[in-house]
């Protein structure tokens, strides 16, 4: 088996193990903190062993200021739809959970990020995948990794659909982690009028 393969079969059972935490053991919190402790120290062992990796995973620097930009026009057209999607289920509103939440989230979005980007579109593309059969396998997984909620899945999905060509063209994922992350704080309490603050620690 090749890396490639090895991490594309890590990637689904990453989001075979949410499945099971969050909708049968009801353990959200739980599986964020393991994933991405195991997350991480599968990036610090890659590391030590080829620093080079960075830079191909989209944790360096290389594209980093054209996938802000690119990042940056998908956050300001996200906001206004989930702004006027809010006021018209009536969920627009302001909280002060919002404000931990926003500094916190993209810390789990750049996660996401790397686990969707650098590991499924990347190794897809390795194993030949053309980029728009990438794109759209990693919208399908996304999408599907966050069942059974409708409106998350759709929402994850068209999230992949406009992130992974911006990887497969900058190579860079803190932009995209970052931005994951603030649309995942307004979809929560816009779109699904949920606080995930208080499911986490409430």
């Amino acid at each position: 088996m090749t890396r490639a393969h090895a991490e594309l079969l890590a990637v689904v059972a990453t989001g075979a193990v949410h499945l099971v935490f969050e909708e049968v053991l009801g353990q959200k919190a739980a599986f964020i903190a393991v994933a991405a402790v195991g997350w991480a120290a599968y990036i610090a062992w890659s590391v030590r062993r080829d620093r080079a990796i960075l830079d191909e995973w989209g944790l360096g620097r290389r594209g980093l200021g054209d996938t802000a930009r690119a990042a940056a026009l998908v956050f300001v057209a996200g906001t206004i739809a989930l702004g006027g999607t809010s006021i018209a289920l009536g969920h627009f509103g302001v909280h002060w959970h919002m404000l931990p939440l926003l500094a916190l989230y993209p810390v789990w979005g750049v996660v996401q990020q790397f686990v969707v980007q650098a590991l499924l579109a990347r190794n897809l593309e390795r194993c030949g995948a053309p980029p728009v059969a990438t794109t759209v396998v990693t919208a399908l997984l996304f999408g599907i990794v966050h069942w059974p909620d409708r409106f998350l899945m759709a929402a994850t999905a068209v999230l992949a659909l406009l992130f992974t060509p911006i990887w497969l063209r900058h190579r860079n994922v803190w932009p995209l982690g970052v931005v994951h992350g603030w649309l995942g704080v307004l979809a929560y309490y816009w779109l699904l009028g949920r606080d995930p603050w208080s499911e986490l620690f409430g």
